[in-house]
């Protein structure tokens, strides 16, 4: 659901006290997955033990991210359409890497609750583009499964950040295996000048412009509720959430992303404290 509006937006278990066994820091590096992408491709599986296939039933809708032991950040539009009822038919896949194979480490869990920013609103350029899923219980870690760290400070103009899901790849390779793209963030004052998005459909408080002047480089249908992540402090922080553009990889059409530092104080009331 990488929503289009004539436009594309991006729609890009154990028990608790047995996965205590396995301490665990949000944001970990696994040993030499550092961002090494090859036209998109990640090269090993386990490099973004954070990232989750979101999914209804057995069909891939969203991606999502590991926000702690019990809560799953995703983007609002990924699950605003479905009922309390269809709630039950959610699956988060951790673990995940392949979609055409089980992968090794993949575990599955239902939500127990869906969380939607209550200042969300697809009809005003989706501003505060963020849903929190709880689980029923406890998340196992593992190599393969690892919560993200919150952002320490604000995503700015000219740093590097990178995209991934499963999402449409515009004929440039298969869609099967999870793909990260290198996206620098691009600042609100570029993002917004004429012919690029304009001022009033993003907001530099609530949102993060991401990709290439040029296009080529973008998340598309499918990745949406995806991490845009950040390496600082050496480790893996979610700056924003996948959530909507116009087209995908077009020429000054940067992907637009959910800024997590706005939302924060929300997601916190929500989760409380981080549970690792």
């Amino acid at each position: 659901m990488f929503f289009i509006f004539i436009w594309t937006v991006f729609t890009f278990g154990t028990s608790a006290s047995e996965s205590e066994s396995v301490p665990m820091q949000c944001g970990q590096v696994p040993q030499g997955t550092l961002p090494k992408i090859v036209n998109g491709t990640i090269e090993d599986h386990g490099a973004y033990p954070f990232m989750v296939n979101l999914k209804m039933k057995f069909t891939h809708i969203c991606g999502a991210c590991i926000y702690d032991r019990r809560h799953v950040l995703t983007a609002a539009h990924c699950v605003d359409d479905f009922t309390e009822e269809q709630y039950k038919d959610l699956n988060l896949v951790f673990g995940d890497w392949s979609m055409a194979n089980s992968d090794s480490g993949q575990l599955r869990y239902t939500v127990k609750r869906v969380f939607i920013h209550p200042e969300f609103n697809v009809h005003r350029w989706m501003d505060k583009d963020v849903a929190i899923l709880k689980t029923w219980k406890a998340i196992q870690w593992s190599d393969f499964i690892q919560p993200i760290c919150p952002p320490s400070s604000e995503a700015e103009g000219g740093q590097d950040a990178w995209a991934m899901g499963w999402g449409l790849t515009e004929g440039t390779g298969s869609r099967d295996k999870l793909r990260s793209v290198l996206a620098p963030i691009i600042s609100y004052e570029r993002c917004t000048q004429q012919g690029w998005h304009g001022s009033l459909s993003v907001s530099n408080e609530t949102m993060i412009c991401a990709g290439y002047e040029q296009g080529e480089k973008d998340a598309c249908a499918g990745d949406s509720g995806g991490p845009l992540v950040q390496m600082k402090n050496a480790r893996y922080e979610v700056a924003g959430l996948v959530s909507w553009g116009q087209g995908c990889a077009d020429p000054h059409k940067p992907g637009v992303y959910t800024r997590l530092t706005a939302v924060a104080d929300w997601i916190r009331s929500i989760t409380g404290s981080l549970i690792y």
